[in-house]
């Protein structure tokens, strides 16, 4: 989640609303995870679990939301930044282009378009359910 804030979510011109733009529709749902927060969560639940845990897929992430729950929360804890905030759908070339203006490289960006739209379509994780996984923690 540390991605958001200034990363994916930011104030864009014309008229500088924070805006969430991705090349996927705003009912994606997105696993979301806090690296900082709940990396040793899941690395120590799953130390402290091997026979529960072994052979199973542990998905790290915290819950679903889509990319409008998202912003909505974000209107919610900032009225003021966030009245005008909004999700845009990017279309593939325009975040390709957006990422290798910015020194990523031709495939990493074709890479991170195919991840995104993973979202919007079998979802990141394929839909699973985060509840054995959330066992473990």
């Amino acid at each position: 989640m540390s991605n958001l804030p200034g990363g994916m979510l930011r104030q864009l011109p014309p008229d500088n609303a924070w805006t969430l733009a991705l090349p996927t529709h705003g009912n994606s749902p997105v696993p979301l995870f806090d690296a900082a927060e709940d990396t040793g969560k899941f690395v120590k639940g799953i130390l402290l679990n091997r026979e529960k845990s072994l052979g199973k897929r542990i998905y790290a992430a915290t819950d679903y939301y889509t990319l409008n729950e998202i912003v909505a929360q974000f209107k919610e804890l900032y009225p003021k930044a966030g009245q005008d905030a909004r999700v845009v759908e990017l279309p593939p070339k325009v975040f390709t282009d957006i990422l290798t203006n910015s020194g990523q490289s031709e495939e990493g960006a074709h890479e991170l378009l195919q991840n995104i739209q993973l979202l919007g379509g079998v979802g990141y994780y394929g839909g699973a359910d985060l509840k054995e996984s959330h066992e473990v923690t």
